[in-house]
C-alpha cells in the first residue's frame, strides 16, 4: 500500500494500480474478509481511474468500497466528483449531500454543489453554497482560496447584480 502511494506521489499511476490491486488480492486471500484498509485502497484506485476519465472503473471501485464501508465519506465525495464530471448532476448532488450529512462544513463539497447549481442557472442556490464555503475558508484562514469568491461574483453578474459582484471582486 505504501509503495503504491509512493508511486502515486511520483505520478506513476500504472505502477500504483499494480501495487494497489496486489494489496487487494493479498487482503482477499488472507481470510476471505476485507480488512479495514481495503475500502481505502479501492478509493485510491477510483481516484486514479477518475484522473484518467475512466468513469466506469472509478465508479466500480467506489461501489466496492461502499460494500465494505457503507457510509464511507471518501467514496461519497469521489462519486460526487465523478458524476459532476460525467456530467450527471442529479447523482452528483445526491452523493455530495450524503457528505454534508456527515460533515456539514466541507468547503470543497460546498463548492462542487455551488458549481452544479451555477451551471444549471440556479444562481441563488449557487450563491448560498459558495457563501457557506467562503465562511468556512475565512474561519479556517485558508489562503489563496478564491474559487468560491469568483464563482459567487459570477453568479451575481448573471443575476444582473453587479454591485454584489464588485464587492466580492474588490475584497480580493
Amino acid at each position: 500500500i505504501e509503495k503504491g502511494q509512493n508511486f502515486l506521489n511520483w505520478e506513476k499511476n500504472d505502477e500504483a494500480i499494480y501495487c494497489f490491486k496486489n494489496a487487494l488480492m493479498f487482503e482477499r486471500k488472507q481470510d476471505n474478509t476485507f480488512d479495514k484498509k481495503s475500502h481505502q485502497i479501492l478509493i485510491r484506485l477510483s481516484k486514479i481511474y477518475f484522473q484518467r476519465k475512466d468513469y466506469t472503473e472509478a465508479i466500480k471501485f467506489c461501489d466496492e468500497s461502499l460494500k465494505i464501508e457503507p457510509n464511507y465519506i471518501q467514496a461519497f465525495k469521489q462519486l460526487g466528483k465523478i458524476y459532476r464530471d460525467m456530467p450527471n448532476y442529479e447523482l452528483s448532488k445526491q452523493y455530495l449531500h450524503k457528505v454534508l450529512e456527515q460533515e456539514s462544513e466541507e468547503a470543497s463539497v460546498l463548492n462542487d454543489l455551488g458549481f452544479i447549481h451555477q451551471v444549471n442557472n440556479e444562481f441563488d442556490t449557487a450563491i448560498e453554497f459558495f457563501g457557506k464555503s467562503r465562511e468556512i475558508n475565512d474561519r479556517e484562514n485558508v489562503e489563496n482560496n478564491i474559487y468560491a469568491e469568483i464563482c459567487e461574483a459570477h453568479c451575481y453578474l448573471e443575476k444582473n447584480d453587479p454591485e454584489h459582484a464588485e464587492l466580492l471582486i474588490n475584497k480580493k
